[in-house]
């Protein structure tokens, strides 16, 4: 099975083929939420190129749902929301910041219907609008 890296870099290939193969792919790689999340969470950090970043950033919020996330496991939930925050705030590109910021958003919003507390999307969402003014971009 390829990479989740290589499968990534092929959504933003110009073949039809090469993208369809690439969905197929990451169906694979979602079997394994417990892996999934936390690697394309690293991959938003290390691709050098800043279209991978957000590209990554854009798999993982329209992938991310009220039943994939419970697979993820309780540690790596807590290591995801602390990376997706960090990310956030270390990232320079504005359409990565925008990716991450959408996925905290829809993080949120699935914690608000499992009935969490309803701070909780105040509580994400709050401290994006503070800290980046390049999401106005």
């Amino acid at each position: 099975m390829a990479s989740l890296a290589e499968v990534i870099s092929q959504f933003l290939n110009p073949d039809n083929n090469a993208r369809q193969t690439a969905e197929q792919l990451l169906q694979q790689h979602k079997a394994n939420p417990a892996v999934f999340v936390p690697q394309l969470l690293e991959l938003t950090r290390t691709f050098a190129e800043p279209q991978m970043r957000q590209m990554c950033g854009v798999v993982l919020r329209c992938n991310l749902d009220a039943t994939m996330w419970p697979a993820v496991g309780v540690l790596a939930q807590q290591t995801a929301k602390a990376s997706l925050f960090e990310g956030f705030v270390a990232e320079q590109e504005p359409s990565v910041c925008k990716a991450l910021a959408d996925t905290i958003s829809k993080l949120a919003a699935i914690f608000a219907s499992a009935g969490a507390a309803p701070f909780l999307r105040s509580f994400a969402i709050t401290p994006l609008c503070s800290c980046h003014s390049n999401l106005e971009a």
